[in-house]
């Protein structure tokens, strides 16, 4: 298969109501974080940082995936802008995604580890 392809106008507007959504979606995460940024932050000063700390890491994670989405929609959007070269910014689309998904599961599980290890402790 050549990588000299060119999306049409149909497969183009997919890619576009995909950007629109993880806009979208990205800018909740951003508003998020900062709600648990300032949350965190709030009771950290005012408190102890443990109190704080959990707020404080969900905002460190809203916010890199907020980031790790924006690259991507840049990615995506160059899918539409370029010409001739569309299948190359799609795998390069797919590589970061598989990323993503290869981080966040590892964080999911990592916490779930976390979480049966405590409540065994806690047990004991």
């Amino acid at each position: 298969m050549s990588d000299k392809y060119e999306f049409n106008d149909d497969e183009n507007d997919v890619i576009r109501k995909l950007l629109r959504t993880m806009h979208s979606s990205s800018r909740l995460m951003a508003g998020f974080g900062g709600v648990f940024l300032l949350s965190g932050g709030w009771k950290a000063m005012h408190h102890s940082w443990l109190d704080g700390g959990d707020s404080l890491i969900i905002a460190a994670i809203l916010y890199g995936v907020y980031f790790f989405t924006r690259s991507i929609s840049v990615k995506l959007q160059a899918i539409i802008d370029t010409e001739g070269s569309d299948i190359q910014h799609l795998l390069s689309v797919i590589s970061d995604v598989t990323k993503l998904y290869a981080r966040a599961s590892m964080l999911l599980f990592g916490l779930l580890f976390l979480l049966i290890a405590s409540v065994y402790l806690i047990k004991m």
